[in-house]
């Protein structure tokens, strides 16, 4: 398990400061989706080397053992549904699994871990339109081609969970005649497109001072 170590007991092991970190992003009001591009974006991976994707920072949330619990029971083996390998299918045992409190030390402290369960369950009670959420570049992103503003839509896909992309553009664009074709811009992951802003204003920001160089020279000069 991630962040634990299996032994007679649980035990903190050296992936817990990735779970801790986890929580207290959460509960500071970062989304899932957030969490996972910043992962993204640092190279933090999992144990088993995969990406964050929301879903699994989802499941590290909702897992009663990082406060110090045990569940048994929580799932039971389907009778009738098995996956392609012939395995018998996982179910939830929807209230008969028993939950053990205080079992071992906690990585997280179960008030923050309360927090957070309650900011989720606020969360998944939205609307969905309004789970994205205020995006740092809501109204800032321009279509290169026809110049309209792009939009966010929130997606998810079996390979990378829960995505958020810059919509394609959809705009018409209208000719003499009163015909028009739609803008052919095609939108982009979000991810993408923060990894590829963040590297031009990392580099815009290593060489400010020899910015700052050249507008004090050129105002000396007037």
């Amino acid at each position: 398990m991630k962040g634990i170590t299996k032994l007679r007991k649980l035990e903190k092991n050296d992936y817990a400061p990735v779970i801790e970190r986890i929580f207290k992003l959460y509960a500071e009001g970062a989304t899932t989706v957030e969490i996972s591009r910043t992962f993204e974006l640092e190279g933090v991976l999992t144990p088993n080397g995969a990406i964050w994707d929301d879903s699994r920072i989802s499941t590290v949330l909702s897992n009663e053992v990082y406060k110090g619990c045990v569940v048994y029971g929580k799932t039971k083996n389907s009778r009738t549904e098995k996956y392609k390998n012939g395995r018998p299918k996982q179910l939830k045992n929807e209230g008969g699994f028993i939950l053990v409190e205080n079992a071992h030390e906690p990585i997280i402290d179960p008030d923050i871990w309360e927090q957070c369960r309650k900011i989720r369950q606020d969360r998944n009670s939205r609307p969905p339109g309004a789970r994205i959420g205020k995006m740092p570049f809501s109204n800032l992103i321009k279509c290169a081609i026809c110049g309209a503003t792009h939009s966010f839509q929130k997606r998810k896909t079996k390979a990378h969970g829960e995505q958020i992309r810059i919509t394609s553009c959809q705009t018409k664009i209208y000719d003499e005649k009163d015909g028009y074709k739609i803008c052919k811009n095609k939108g982009v992951n979000l991810y993408q497109f923060e990894k590829v802003f963040y590297d031009y204003f990392s580099k815009f920001f290593q060489r400010i001072d020899d910015y700052i160089d050249v507008i004090k020279n050129s105002l000396e000069r007037d």
